[in-house]
């Protein structure tokens, strides 16, 4: 229930509700002149939501909260890095590289760049059953050993990952791998559990600067405004669950 009502925050599926409200109104023939309120609404909601510097004003609070892990960094050499999966789809019909998503992708390319520095030993990968399987499959077509790969396929949402790695690691410190704007959510999760994870964010969507963004409308600046508001909205989620001491 809490996930539907989540989504029906998303702009873009405001926007598709308005668009259906506008056009059952249109068929009402008393009430086809106030068909043009739910359209206009929606037409504006577009405008706002699909312009480059209202998507990075609303993810950029989320993706610049942590610092990259970058060469010449001070960050230690550990033994493990943890990634959280994201969508993939086991399909025969697609090569392996096309059956991660690219949020997936950009995951397992960071813990792979993290192994070949030298700065991790294990890469342990929590999620869903198929995509920890795709995702090691992956990171061993890149060269990493199978025998440094653990694909833990037991959780469906963050905090059951969260939960799961604090009974596999304790204390142990480690990397933690996922797409930039879901970093807060996963920090506050794990580090409610007791973990103590090290955030190495991946997979960012926009500059900082939303100065050089576009005005122009897009369906991507939607994308990244809809995957802003899911972060806010399951963050609160977390904190009035329990699952997460902050809200930020």
């Amino acid at each position: 229930m809490i996930e539907i009502f989540k989504d029906m925050m998303l702009p873009s599926h405001v926007i598709a509700l308005l668009l259906l409200l506008g056009s059952v109104l249109l068929f009402m023939a008393q009430q086809r002149r106030r068909a043009v309120y739910p359209y206009l609404l929606a037409a504006i909601l577009y405008l706002f939501f699909s312009n480059g510097i209202v998507a990075s004003m609303l993810i950029s609070p989320l993706e610049y909260r942590y610092p990259p892990v970058l060469d010449g960094d001070r960050y230690p050499a550990l033994a493990t890095a943890v990634v959280l999966t994201a969508y993939a789809a086991d399909d025969p019909r697609m090569p392996l590289s096309s059956r991660a998503g690219s949020s997936a992708l950009y995951r397992v390319l960071e813990a792979g760049r993290l192994f070949a520095e030298g700065r991790i030993r294990r890469i342990v990968i929590s999620g869903d059953a198929t995509a920890t399987a795709i995702m090691a499959d992956l990171l061993e077509s890149a060269g990493v050993p199978a025998t440094a790969v653990t694909a833990d396929g037991g959780a469906v949402h963050t905090s059951d990952s969260a939960q799961r790695v604090a009974r596999m690691l304790g204390e142990q410190r480690f990397y933690l791998i996922t797409s930039a704007g879901h970093m807060p959510r996963a920090m506050g999760v794990f580090e409610a559990q007791g973990s103590r994870p090290i955030p190495a964010p991946t997979d960012y969507q926009l500059p900082q600067d939303s100065g050089s963004a576009s005005l122009m409308p897009s369906p991507f600046h939607l994308l990244v405004s809809d995957l802003a508001v899911n972060e806010y909205a399951a963050l609160a989620w977390y904190r009035l669950s329990g699952k997460t001491e902050r809200y930020w």
